[in-house]
């Protein structure tokens, strides 16, 4: 999906589409509509406005959008704000181990195809968002914040 199907995407996807979504952004329901329509020349949706779209509506296909077209993977960072740093770093090596199991049993007849590809990938992404979770941690405590 590209942005522009994305951006359109959010706003009529929306309880109550661009009618409803519109005054939450500060403008009318038909001007976001405007907005959000691929063929307008004219009104286009900022950078703001689409963050605050997303993080109100909690659709992501924007940023998602945006790192697919431009050779990205985005992700969401493992909310764990209650674990401690050895609580983290568990929770990074069990997803580790099953990145590692995964690939073993893709692997188990020579042959990759597409669907185990993308499993793989799966698992791949969320270890590396509990690592990145786990450094977060230790660089916050670095900084003396926990």
């Amino acid at each position: 999906m590209n942005i522009l199907d994305a951006a359109h995407a959010t706003g009529h996807d929306y309880p109550g589409g661009c009618t409803a979504l519109g005054p939450r952004l500060g403008m009318t329901g038909q001007m976001l509509s405007n907005k959000l329509n691929p063929n307008d020349k004219i009104h286009k949706v900022t950078l703001d406005e689409a963050m605050r779209m997303q993080a109100l509506t909690g659709d992501h296909r924007i940023l998602l959008a945006m790192a697919e077209e431009l050779g990205y993977v985005a992700m969401r960072m493992p909310n764990c704000d209650d674990f401690d740093v050895g609580q983290a770093a568990m929770r990074a090596m069990k997803e580790f181990g099953q990145f590692i199991g995964r690939c073993e049993e893709v692997l188990v007849d020579g042959r990759v195809t597409k669907t185990e590809l993308r499993s793989v990938e799966k698992e791949l992404l969320e270890a590396i968002a509990h690592a990145t979770r786990l450094h977060s941690l230790l660089a916050a405590k670095q900084n003396g914040v926990r």
